[in-house]
């Protein structure tokens, strides 16, 4: 999957879940690196968007990577996204 594409639906996919949380000034061109906390994101949040993640792009996150800490950021959530496509491109390629 093409990078633009992967970059557009998850801002896309961050805007649906988040929805009423973040004021629209939020997404500049730095809103990827804050921490969820500063962006609203709460533990509740942060599930919704993994599950619409892995429902979008059809890939799973591992149970033991579920770590809010760990995925502080928007940046490092969208990391692990486009790191699992690789895994599943090469995979299918595979076959």
């Amino acid at each position: 999957m093409r990078e633009n594409t992967i970059d557009s639906k998850f801002l896309e996919i961050v805007k649906q879940v988040a929805e009423g949380l973040m004021d629209e000034s939020v997404f500049d061109k730095d809103f990827l690196d804050r921490d969820l906390l500063d962006l609203e994101i709460d533990s509740i949040t942060f599930i919704k968007l993994i599950v619409a993640l892995e429902n979008e792009f059809d890939i799973e996150f591992d149970d033991g990577s579920l770590d809010a800490e760990y995925f502080n950021t928007l940046q490092k959530l969208k990391e692990y996204v486009e790191e699992r496509l690789q895994v599943t491109e090469s995979n299918s390629s595979a076959i």
